[in-house]
């Protein structure tokens, strides 16, 4: 929980440190713990790689998690979606779009397994990628979709940045061409009330990384980096 709190708040040395010390505490007792603690304890390394410039190391660690067995359901998922995102960032968009077919449930299935949020994460990942892919029909039905679902509830919890984000991404999906102009840069910049950075969300500066990384033609990955670290 220590590790994971600070790796929300962008302090990943710190937070690898703590990693650090609970893997050393898992290998005592005969390793009473390790089989139980260890797939969480290694996505959380993961992610504080990924966020800080290794992302290859993060990815190696969590491919060894494919079609692992003995994972508890929720931790599988998160791996797996971690590491669609990092093949995301890193526009192996072929390896991401392998991965998200394991995720043939209905969403309804994965709210009760995972939760909402997480699965409104998976459902913008998704769009992401698919738009990516130029698979044009398959985005119209993620985008309605998206909307008929979320929307509603996305207000219930004075979510409107993600709403607007969505907005924005349409907007990009329909009319590339405008993601350069600087009326869709003022557009952007009205649309979020953004919060101090050291406080805002990594996960959402890491969609927002995407829709900047198509305003400025820069790789998504350098974008997000750019984004947390400076």
């Amino acid at each position: 929980m220590i590790a994971n709190i600070l790796f929300r708040n962008k302090k990943f040395e710190e937070s690898l440190r703590y990693l650090e010390l609970m893997h050393s505490l898992m290998n005592e007792n005969k390793q009473k713990y390790l089989n139980h603690f260890l797939p969480k304890h290694d996505l959380l390394v993961s992610l504080n790689y990924n966020y800080s410039k290794n992302q290859e190391k993060g990815m190696l660690l969590l491919e060894s998690y494919i079609n692992k067995k003995n994972v508890a359901i929720i931790t599988q998922l998160d791996i797996y979606l971690s590491l669609i995102v990092y093949y995301f960032q890193n526009e192996n968009f072929e390896k991401a779009q392998k991965l998200i077919s394991k995720f043939y449930h209905t969403d309804q299935w994965y709210i009760n397994k995972a939760g909402i949020i997480w699965t409104i994460k998976k459902s913008l990942i998704e769009i992401l990628l698919q738009i990516d892919l130029g698979n044009i029909n398959l985005v119209d039905s993620r985008l309605k979709s998206f909307k008929r679902n979320y929307f509603k509830y996305l207000k219930e919890i004075n979510q409107d940045k993600v709403i607007n984000y969505l907005k924005l991404v349409e907007t990009y999906y329909k009319h590339p061409e405008t993601a350069t102009t600087e009326s869709f840069y003022k557009k952007v910049e009205n649309s979020f009330n953004w919060i101090d950075r050291e406080k805002e969300d990594i996960f959402m500066k890491s969609f927002f990384a995407w829709l900047k990384a198509k305003m400025t033609k820069q790789k998504v990955y350098l974008v997000t980096l750019d984004l947390i670290n400076s």
